[in-house]
């Protein structure tokens, strides 16, 4: 069963909202974890947006994010990222919003110009070589493939919210390079720019 150490909301709108705000994708988790355990089971296994689609409950994620709806403009790949995300989830154990993803996975103090092997307990959970190759890797099965890693490599604890918020934002044409730079922001533990943090805090991820 998934546990909330973050203490995020988990309404079920319409809208994956930014990690500061509500989340359909974490009330979603919630939800799936609680249920049937051969859905998850089935959605961890998928290979394919057509399997996923096999699977209602991924299609009901594509809803609650905003990109099946009467009154949604997504296009096919929208829908399809949105399914996508249904299994990275699913391969989920616990939210943790104390820290954003690559917080979490990065290293712990600024980089700077140390070595990992170096750094000692600073050092990153995601080594340089995996988080430069994640961080140029592209939408679809390779996307899929390298956020299920990830959770992996964190032994199942994410920041939903932020998790599923950056997933459908990473190839969008202009809040996607947003999410890339802050994502190594976060890597190197450099902090993060207002015009970055702002610009994604205030952007509507429901109708990309």
């Amino acid at each position: 069963m998934m546990t909330d150490s973050g203490g995020a909301a988990t309404d079920s709108s319409r809208r994956v909202q930014h990690p500061s705000g509500e989340s359909p994708a974490l009330s979603w988790l919630v939800e799936l974890q609680r249920g049937d355990a051969g859905v998850r089971a089935r959605l961890r296994r998928a290979r394919s947006r057509v399997d996923a689609l096999m699977e209602p409950k991924a299609i009901q994620l594509a809803q609650r994010v905003g990109r099946l709806s009467k009154s949604s403009r997504a296009s096919d790949e929208e829908i399809g990222v949105a399914l996508d995300l249904a299994r990275v989830l699913a391969h989920v154990k616990t939210h943790d919003g104390a820290k954003r993803v690559m917080q979490q996975a990065g290293w712990q103090t600024f980089a700077g110009d140390r070595r990992e092997s170096d750094a000692g307990k600073d050092a990153p959970a995601l080594s340089g070589i995996r988080f430069r190759r994640l961080l140029t890797t592209e939408a679809g099965e390779p996307l899929v493939a390298a956020f299920v890693r990830l959770v992996r490599q964190l032994k199942g604890t994410v920041n939903v919210p932020e998790l599923a918020w950056d997933f459908l934002n990473w190839s969008h044409p202009t809040r996607g390079a947003r999410v890339r730079s802050k994502w190594a922001f976060d890597y190197f533990a450099a902090g993060t720019p207002a015009s970055i943090a702002n610009n994604t805090s205030t952007d509507d991820e429901g109708n990309t």
